[in-house]
């Protein structure tokens, strides 16, 4: 397992690279896309083989490890599919394609309400029926490529990434409608202020955002919670919605109500630990 954990790391750095390197859209989406499919077929090789030593190891695989490509193949290759499309058009032709694909983003969020309120909750009571093979169901929206190899998909996986690079895509698309009408060269090819983006969920960055506010470890305490959660939105490139919404959520759980940030205690120890070894 750590192998897989040490190549999403190692991917991650190519990620960012090409992300602060390359400012042309096409050059950078083909770049990423071509990483993506060769961490993805490098992780297909390597489970052909790999027996997972717990359902919590197999489905932490899938929800977690196999999905970040995967949403990210996604992601880049619908900006390279829509800066393709749209290099020689009109600024109004391209703000209509904007409009359009971001009601598509729309529906698609809307008809997939209940597992994109799972995830975004940070929920894991259904997660040995939605990330291990074992409950491997065909979605009634899925094509049947979904039959292709079922020793590397579950029934959810795939649709969890497609999610996830759809929320991402969205907010690309309201940046690039903003940059529409300023000269090319003002904008260094509407390269993003950073490579960084959220990729836990929803609920994680609620959690963070509660606890800084309430901690009053930014500006001495003299900040709310919309300032510090539009910056981190900002700063992630992520839409948060209605994170007061999403903050009562948390306080109605059953089990931990600091889930996230207990994570990040186990993981900083962890990490800390293996310098000891």
């Amino acid at each position: 397992m750590e192998n897989f954990e040490r190549q999403l790391a190692d991917f991650n750095l190519r990620i960012k690279e090409i992300d602060a390197t390359q400012t042309d859209r096409l050059l950078r989406s083909k770049m990423a896309i071509e990483h993506c499919n060769m961490l993805l077929n490098h992780f297909k090789e390597q489970v052909s083989s790999y027996i997972f030593a717990s359902p919590t190891e197999e489905i932490r695989f899938f929800k977690h490890i196999k999905a970040y490509p995967m949403s990210c193949l996604i992601y880049f290759a619908k900006i390279r599919d829509f800066e393709m499309r749209f290099t020689y058009t009109t600024a109004a032709e391209k703000k209509k394609a904007i409009d359009k694909e971001l009601k598509r983003i729309h529906k698609f969020i809307r008809e997939h309400f209940d597992f994109v309120q799972y995830i975004d909750q940070d929920l894991e009571h259904l997660d040995h029926l939605y990330f291990t093979r074992e409950h491997h169901l065909l979605l009634v929206s899925e094509p049947l490529t979904s039959f292709v190899d079922p020793n590397f998909n579950t029934s959810h996986d795939r649709l969890y990434a497609r999610i996830r690079a759809k929320q991402c895509f969205r907010t690309y698309l309201q940046n690039r409608y903003g940059t529409i009408d300023a000269p090319e060269h003002l904008l260094g090819h509407d390269r993003p202020k950073n490579a960084l983006r959220w990729t836990a969920s929803k609920a994680a960055l609620t959690e963070l955002i509660y606890a800084l506010y309430a901690s009053k470890a930014i500006n001495l305490g003299q900040t709310d919670i919309k300032e510090i959660a539009e910056t981190l939105q900002d700063v992630f490139q992520y839409d948060l919605g209605n994170v007061y919404k999403t903050f009562s959520e948390i306080k109605d759980r059953q089990k931990s109500k600091t889930k996230f940030l207990d994570e990040l205690s186990m993981g900083l120890y962890a990490y800390m630990e293996r310098f000891n070894d």
